[in-house]
């Protein structure tokens, strides 16, 4: 079960920034199976005053555009940087993605978000978080509908129809996964309505997403994004999440052991899952990455480029053990 909010590779949304706020356009959706891309246009803005296309080809008379097989509108692409610019790499880099990044979608949603119109392109998240798990978390819970409806403060009546299947509140479960996700939030909210329930199953909740929490600050929870080799390079890069901060690690050819990456042969093709295993395997090795994320400042827009060096392995020599 995956809690997390996942970048959805097929659909972006689009708006329209005036001086002082953002108007809804549409999304551009990738259908895979046609190969086609479609541009919706959202209602309300086709019926307003000020709407413009987004380009010439792409007009207002209509909500629904369908791009030619196997080819983006024209509109769209332009915000595609060359990837024959010197600072592609660092610049795709910066913005978590793959420098080698394919998917039209991606790329718009990253480095082309922006551009010389007022029109701005945003990436799309999505959850799959659904009746099924919140029944699972209940039970791993060990509290009745009730309990868990009164201590979050959620209708009771809205929780039996989730659970049975005959109906769907996007925004309790929205609710709910904020809670097992953030077990701080869960916590706050037990502060104020967990009073409503008997006093033990309270205190279970209470050390349940204590120990969540625990767990959450110690970095158990980081997680590798992506690993990815660049082509005839020496740079290996990993991404690493955990809470809000995201960052970029790069190894150098040779930081680490000669087994993982000095390979005369097929090296591309194994290090990858070799360095993913080590940093899931090994608490050393994966505390590095756990101190470098807790000192990224969140605030910044880009994602951080980190080196991972020598001495960051504290001269340890992985090359024995591993």
């Amino acid at each position: 079960m995956n809690l997390r909010l996942e970048l959805d590779p097929n659909k972006i949304y689009i708006f329209h920034e005036l001086r002082k706020r953002r108007v809804y356009v549409g999304s551009l959706i990738y259908d895979k199976k046609n190969d086609v891309y479609q541009l919706e246009y959202d209602k309300n803005y086709v019926s307003s005053k000020n709407a413009i296309p987004i380009g010439p080809d792409l007009d207002l008379f209509k909500t629904i555009h369908i791009s030619k097989k196997g080819k983006l509108f024209p509109v769209f692409l332009d915000r595609v940087p060359e990837k024959s610019n010197p600072a592609y790499k660092d610049y795709c880099l910066s913005q978590g993605i793959f420098p080698n990044e394919q998917n039209l979608i991606i790329l718009l949603g990253s480095i082309g978000t922006r551009g010389a119109s007022s029109f701005i392109f945003e990436p799309v998240y999505k959850t799959h978080f659904i009746a099924a798990d919140l029944i699972k978390m209940r039970e791993e819970l060990q509290v009745t509908q009730y309990d868990l409806a009164v201590a979050f403060d959620i209708n009771r009546a809205t929780l039996q129809r989730i659970e049975a299947g005959i109906g769907s509140d996007k925004n309790t479960l929205k609710l709910l996964q904020i809670y097992f996700v953030f077990p701080d939030v869960a916590l706050w909210q037990l502060s104020q309505t967990g009073v409503g329930i008997h006093a033990s199953v309270l205190s279970q909740l209470i050390q349940y997403f204590k120990k969540k929490a625990r767990i959450i600050i110690e970095g158990e929870f980081m997680k590798v994004e992506r690993t990815w080799l660049e082509n005839d390079s020496d740079s290996l890069y990993i991404q690493c999440s955990m809470q809000q901060s995201v960052a970029n690690f790069i190894f150098k050819r040779g930081t680490i052991s000669d087994y993982i990456l000095n390979c005369d042969r097929g090296w591309k093709n194994i290090v990858e899952a070799r360095v993913k295993n080590l940093i899931d395997s090994n608490r050393n090795f994966r505390g590095i990455f756990i101190k470098k994320l807790k000192n990224i400042d969140t605030r910044q827009s880009q994602i951080p480029i980190i080196e991972i060096t020598a001495d960051d392995l504290d001269n340890k020599d992985y090359r024995e053990r591993y």
